[in-house]
């Protein structure tokens, strides 16, 4: 447990710099939970009725942005390469600077689920058992 308290722990704020930075990017956020990380911070929050997390360097750079897509929201390439690998349970487009891919969860017909990971064109990139 000592471990997850090091790398993961709440701390319910961030450096001005970071703030600022999250503010001018997300200016309608709602209800944000602020994580130090090893390499930096992480907000947790809503936006527009999304759920959303977004990753900053020390610097104040956003690194990622993570934000879940409802199911009738996926571009159709990605559901068209996801739907061979089973039902789409859920999705998550995940961008980072000059990238965006996505993050399915699917269910195959024996009931066994799988993260697959997709690039922005549909192709499959990976996939792991969960």
């Amino acid at each position: 447990m000592e471990f997850f308290r090091k790398i993961f722990t709440i701390s319910n704020s961030a450096p001005e710099n970071i703030k600022l930075q999250f503010k001018e990017l997300f200016p309608n956020a709602k209800g944000v939970e602020w994580f130090k990380q090893k390499n930096g911070y992480e907000a947790v929050f809503n936006e527009d009725n999304r759920e959303k997390i977004s990753f900053f360097s020390f610097e104040g750079t956003l690194l990622e942005l993570r934000t879940n897509i409802a199911l009738d929201s996926i571009p159709n390439k990605i559901i068209d390469s996801a739907r061979k690998e089973g039902e789409i349970m859920n999705c998550i487009s995940v961008f980072k600077p000059e990238m965006l891919d996505y993050e399915l969860i699917v269910c195959d017909s024996s009931h066994k689920r799988f993260r697959i990971c997709s690039n922005n064109n549909g192709v499959i990139t990976g996939k792991i058992e969960l």
